[in-house]
């Protein structure tokens, strides 16, 4: 029996992950550089599967094979410039139609539009995307950290501490991709 604690850290998990889904695949459609947007397609699959644990310990129900976070998370792209991280409700998950903002047309959506396009879509570059996603997985694995140390379950300490390993590999690929196209210099 989960404790009132593990609940509500659950229920928080399950919220970032639901942001992480609409993110990558936001910003999958968005990206300029192919390699990218399959690595961010790869990683909203993995954030999906980290929601339908979560939702699994919840005791919640999966909505037709796929987590209520992959079904429900939507968001506007262009938000994700204008406020780093704010939650719009537009279409953005995987499979559904491209946002249109005003004064845009339909060629200019989707990965095979311009760099300008890309940066009208969401205001952010290629790199600025990944920094973004970067900081927001810094930000994840530390959350869960925390949940691990406070899980009074050890089913959900051990789902923590999975998820918060994918989570740092997920950090990891985007520094790589980062490092390897000049954009991150630890000094």
């Amino acid at each position: 029996m989960l404790t009132q604690r593990e609940k509500l850290m659950l229920k928080d998990a399950l919220q970032h992950e639901k942001i992480c889904i609409a993110k990558y695949g936001g910003y999958a459609r968005g990206l300029q550089d192919q390699e990218l947007a399959q690595m961010f397609d790869s990683l909203q699959k993995q954030e999906e599967k980290h929601a339908q644990t979560i939702s699994s310990l919840l005791g919640e129900p999966m909505a037709g094979g796929q987590s209520q976070a992959g079904a429900q998370s939507k968001m506007e792209v262009g938000q994700i410039g204008a406020g780093a991280g704010q939650m719009g409700m537009a279409q953005a998950g995987r499979g559904q139609a491209d946002v249109m903002h005003p004064g845009m047309s339909q060629a200019g959506m989707g990965r095979t539009g311009t760099a300008a396009s890309q940066q009208a879509i969401t205001g952010l570059s290629d790199q600025q995307t990944l920094e973004d996603m970067l900081m927001t997985e810094k930000y994840v694995a530390d959350n869960y950290n925390m949940t691990v140390l406070e899980s009074a379950s050890p089913q959900v300490r051990q789902a923590f501490q999975h998820i918060q390993k994918e989570e740092q590999q997920h950090a990891e690929q985007i520094f790589n991709a980062m490092d390897e196209r000049g954009w991150y210099n630890p000094q």
